[in-house]
């Protein structure tokens, strides 16, 4: 079911299954550093509201290239928060961008100092499911 809706994103949620899904979308490659910002803000809003177990953050279409000065914030006002959910998992689908893919895994992977999650990268969506509920 479609919980949230912008030109950038959509936002998933199924109760039953504590299953939540990001897609972003294609329009994302147009997104401002503003507009990025009021959207992962939506987005971990939504996480520490719902606190689902299994999250999907496809990134197939994601356009927006997240800079070093936005590196350091997505781990301290994102990932910090993702990782007070415990139990949960959280799969990263990618495209066929390279940039995209090293970028989400520095501020990942490079900032994960702090905190952990168990957290896995995929370039296929049904392997990324199959592994969430595994």
């Amino acid at each position: 079911m479609i919980y949230y809706q912008r030109k950038y994103q959509i936002l998933e949620f199924y109760p039953s299954d504590s299953y939540f899904v990001q897609i972003w979308l294609k329009l994302s490659n147009i997104m401002n550093d503003v507009e990025f910002k009021e959207e992962m803000r939506e987005f971990i809003r939504q996480i520490m509201e719902l606190e689902p177990k299994r999250i999907m953050i496809d990134m197939r279409d994601f356009g927006y290239i997240v800079t070093p000065d936005f590196m350091f914030w997505i781990a301290d006002n994102i990932n910090r928060k993702i990782a007070e959910i415990e139990g949960h998992r959280v799969a990263f689908v990618y495209g066929n961008d390279s940039i995209t893919q090293l970028s989400v895994e520095n501020v990942i992977d490079e900032y994960d100092y702090d905190f952990y999650f168990n957290k896995r990268y995929f370039f296929d969506a049904d392997e990324a499911k199959n592994w969430l509920f595994d």
